[in-house]
C-alpha cells in the first residue's frame, strides 16, 4: 500500500555499499524504519543532503504491515531547514537532539501527535532563532521527560527545595544525597521548566553549573527510561560554549 507520511529524521544507519536505513519518527504511525537506496547515485533522487539529521521530510512509502522496515518511493525535505546544517551551535545541539530521540523512542511506541507537534516545532525554532541556544539541551529535555511521562514533578508552595534524580520529585534538603541536586541547581531547574524557548538566554549561568545539570538531566533520563545508553553528544555541547 502507497501511503503518504510527514515525519522527523532521528537515525540514519549505513546499509550495504549505497543503501540507508533511516529511523523517521511520523506524525501518524510513530517511529518507522525506511530503506532508502542508490542514494550516492548521480540520477538518484534522493541526494545525502536529503538524509540529514533533523530534517523535516515528507515520505510517500510503500506500506506492508507484515515488513519492519518500508521502502521510500519518493523523499522531500518540508519545510526545508536554512540554518541547522551550516552552523556550529545550531550542528551541536541538533547531533544532540537526535542521539537522545534515537535512544527514548522506539517501534513499540503509540503515535503521539502531541510529542510529534513539539520536535516538529523545536527542529524550526533552532533553525531559524538568532539568540543563543546554550539552555536548549536542558530545554528540550525537560520537556520530552514531560512527553513520556516522567517530568520531575513540583508541589507548588512545598518547602522541599532538591531536585532527585532517582525518585522524580522535589525532596527535603536534608535526604539529598549524590542523586540529587543543589538547592541552587534544583531553583535553576524550576526557572528553566517555567520558562518558554524563546525566554531561555534570559536566564543567567555559567558554564560549569549549565554543564553540570545537562550531566544530571542525563543521569535523569537514564533512571527513567529503560535501556537507555550513554550519550556522546553532549560532550560537544560542553566545550561548544
Amino acid at each position: 500500500m502507497l501511503v503518504k507520511v510527514i515525519g522527523l529524521l532521528v537515525q540514519v544507519i549505513p546499509y550495504k555499499e549505497s543503501s540507508h536505513i533511516l529511523k523517521v519518527y511520523t506524525q501518524s504511525q510513530g517511529l518507522q524504519s525506511y530503506m532508502v537506496s542508490g542514494v550516492k547515485g548521480p540520477k538518484s533522487a534522493i541526494k545525502p543532503a536529503h538524509l540529514q539529521l533533523l530534517n523535516l521530510l515528507e515520505l510517500e512509502v510503500y506500506q506492508k504491515q507484515s515488513n519492519s522496515i518500508h521502502r521510500i518511493k519518493e523523499l522531500k525535505c518540508n519545510p526545508p531547514l536554512v540554518n541547522l546544517h551550516t552552523d556550529m551551535e545550531r550542528i551541536a545541539v541538533s547531533l544532540f537532539i537526535a542521539e537522545v530521540l534515537s535512544k527514548t523512542l522506539n517501534e513499540e511506541n503509540q503515535p503521539d501527535e502531541s510529542l510529534f507537534d513539539f520536535l516538529f516545532n523545536l527542529v524550526q525554532f533552532v533553525d531559524i532563532t538568532q539568540s543563543s541556544l546554550s539552555w536548549l539541551p536542558q530545554h528540550f529535555l525537560l520537556r520530552l521527560s514531560a512527553h513520556l511521562g516522567f517530568s520531575p514533578f513540583l508541589v507548588e508552595g512545598s518547602e522541599n527545595r532538591v531536585f532527585s534524580l532517582k525518585e522524580g520529585v522535589f525532596i527535603d534538603e536534608y535526604r539529598s544525597g549524590p542523586d540529587s541536586l543543589t538547592v541552587a541547581e534544583s531553583e535553576l531547574l524550576i526557572r528553566i521548566m517555567k520558562t518558554g524557548i524563546a525566554d531561555l538566554p534570559a536566564i543567567p549561568s555559567n558554564r560549569q553549573l549549565r554543564n553540570h545539570l545537562l550531566e544530571a538531566l542525563l543521569r535523569y533520563f537514564s533512571y527513567h527510561v529503560p535501556g537507555f545508553r550513554e550519550i556522546q553528544s553532549h560532550a560537544i555541547l560542553a566545550s561548544l560554549w
